[in-house]
């Protein structure tokens, strides 16, 4: 009588990790290969395979905040007296702005080295003292008898083109510095001969700047004295259209002037030039 092979136990294989303890899969969905994951279909006495596909979490990317909103820099904040952290600010500010990127990314490179665009930022006393030198040079009239305190209550900061400078006082306000900056981008003086003198010209400047603020904080700049002019370059904007109003402003392309001068039933664009009172023309001021 043959005796029965002994009956061998099958050994486990332990796991390629080395651990016999059970480890719990990561939950799957079952994809077959007809029909639905809940719904498979048959085919006669077989069934679809179905394949399995791990589940991947879902992650939705944050949208990166602007930078005065990271900052909460707001248009009334007090600008610093370092200068070189406000022009770090400045430039990140605008480097972030995507409706004037087009028309300014070759100029923040000349807005960030301090040799080509000075920023400076003085006690009001002394900055009253050289926005007179400035009025005084540029052959504006001032009160004699107005002191330098009294002229730096009513001035925020200027621009002075000769050197490309930005100067402020200790009590302007991140409005007003970025007024400044966005004058810089431009040709004050051509844009005046364009026959809408100061108030178009101060007008689109502060246009400009509220866009900034408005696209980052949804709010404009409030502490400034330029409420009709600012009504004439919105205006011109809309009488021009937004690309060529900034092309106008930013790169000395007068096919603004012929969207304004068609709109006012004007031609040609010299005719408008030669009248001035662009502003007045466009019904935005008194």
């Amino acid at each position: 009588m043959k005796k029965s092979p002994r009956s061998r136990k099958r050994r486990r294989r332990p796991p390629e990790n080395g651990n016999f303890f059970r480890v719990q899969p990561k939950e799957e969905t079952m994809f077959f290969s007809s029909g639905t994951a809940s719904q498979p279909q048959f085919f006669g006495n077989q069934r679809a395979q179905p394949i399995r596909v791990a589940q991947v979490p879902a992650t939705v990317a944050k949208k990166k905040d602007p930078y005065l909103k990271r900052q909460k820099i707001k248009p009334g904040h007090i600008v610093t007296t370092d200068t070189k952290k406000l022009r770090e600010m400045i430039v990140k500010a605008l480097s972030d702005s995507k409706i004037l990127s087009p028309y300014i990314s070759g100029k923040l490179k000349t807005l960030a080295d301090s040799k080509k665009s000075p920023i400076d930022v003085y006690d009001p006393t002394v900055f009253g003292g050289k926005y007179r030198k400035y009025a005084n040079a540029r052959g504006e009239k001032l009160d004699p008898s107005v002191s330098d305190d009294k002229i730096a209550e009513t001035t925020q900061g200027f621009y002075e083109p000769k050197d490309n400078s930005i100067v402020l006082k200790t009590t302007s306000k991140f409005c007003h510095a970025m007024h400044e900056v966005i004058h810089s981008f431009s040709d004050p003086d051509w844009l005046k001969g364009r026959g809408g003198g100061s108030d178009l010209m101060e007008g689109l400047t502060q246009y400009f700047t509220d866009i900034v603020f408005s696209e980052q904080l949804g709010v404009e700049c409030k502490d400034h004295s330029y409420g009709k002019q600012l009504a004439c370059g919105k205006a011109f904007a809309s009488a021009a259209g937004f690309e060529k109003t900034a092309q106008f402003f930013f790169n000395k392309d007068t096919s603004a002037l012929d969207a304004v001068a068609a709109h006012l039933k004007m031609k040609p664009k010299k005719k408008l030039t030669a009248l001035g009172g662009v502003c007045t023309l466009l019904k935005a001021t008194p």
